[in-house]
């Protein structure tokens, strides 16, 4: 399996997704390809092992990250940083055939804010007009909980600006503290239950072995909370597996597939 996930925002989780629901969960010699300038690099992750980073896509050196992508016998996840999305856009934008030709999936993180929003209709119209097929795209609604007003934060808008996609194409990431707390930490969910245990035993030795309850009590809370990350995204990882076999399997540009949203357009 070989994806792109990309946002225009950068407070939708879209590297913790990168890295949580698809690079710890892919087995097939994974490797993350980093498009990003600004922010440190996913390197400094130990649990990240296998990592080429891109500072921007351009004239230059876009030829080498398609090749990177193609060559790579194996899963690859490329997170394309908030701070390049021009050049990212300009990318879906004009060269939207070899996207979709060495992509499975473009999947774009988002929540129910309006702006976010707004943001994934923007980089689905792009992707679509550049003439991609909508089957190929992949939203996930993350920072998800059951009181959202969907239909009028997310399917209306959709359907305001004519985008074919129905609420089945949408895969929901529910509201985690893990998965907040991986995203202010820049840490995997290895490293930081790592680090849990580490602050663990340092309170207890600064403290002689006194029980230093508050300090042990908000660490194994914020440990326990990244575990729980680690119990739902192999299961959110292997729905989109899923979805890549039905429709053809990890060969590229995406099959059309036979689909409520065919059926609702013929009707």
């Amino acid at each position: 399996m070989k994806v792109l996930v990309v946002s225009k925002d950068g407070r939708v989780g879209k590297s913790a997704i990168a890295r949580e629901v698809f690079y710890a969960n892919m087995k097939n010699n994974p490797l993350y390809v980093e498009i990003e300038s600004l922010n440190e690099s996913t390197s400094d992750y130990s649990s990240i092992t296998n990592l080429v980073r891109f500072e921007t896509l351009n004239s230059e050196n876009i030829k080498d990250f398609f090749v990177t992508v193609a060559d790579h016998k194996g899963d690859v996840v490329a997170d394309g940083g908030a701070s390049e999305i021009h050049a990212i856009q300009s990318l879906l934008k004009d060269q939207g055939f070899l996207v979709s030709t060495f992509f499975d999936l473009i999947v774009i993180p988002l929540t129910l804010g309006s702006r976010e929003v707004r943001s994934f209709i923007d980089i689905s119209t792009t992707l679509i007009e550049s003439g991609m097929k909508p089957d190929s795209i992949l939203p996930i609604v993350n920072f998800y909980d059951r009181s959202s007003k969907l239909e009028e934060k997310l399917f209306s808008p959709v359907k305001k600006f004519g985008l074919p996609f129905i609420e089945d194409d949408f895969l929901f990431l529910p509201r985690m503290d893990g998965i907040e707390n991986l995203s202010s930490s820049k840490l995997s969910s290895l490293d930081f239950s790592e680090k849990a245990e580490l602050e663990a035993r340092k309170a207890i030795s600064e403290n002689k072995g006194e029980k230093n309850t508050s300090v042990l009590v908000e660490i194994y809370m914020n440990s326990s909370s990244v575990s729980k990350v680690k119990e739902v995204t192999p299961e959110l990882f292997s729905r989109i597996e899923y979805k890549v076999s039905s429709l053809g399997g990890s060969e590229g540009a995406l099959r059309p597939k036979s689909s409520k949203r065919n059926e609702s357009q013929e009707g």
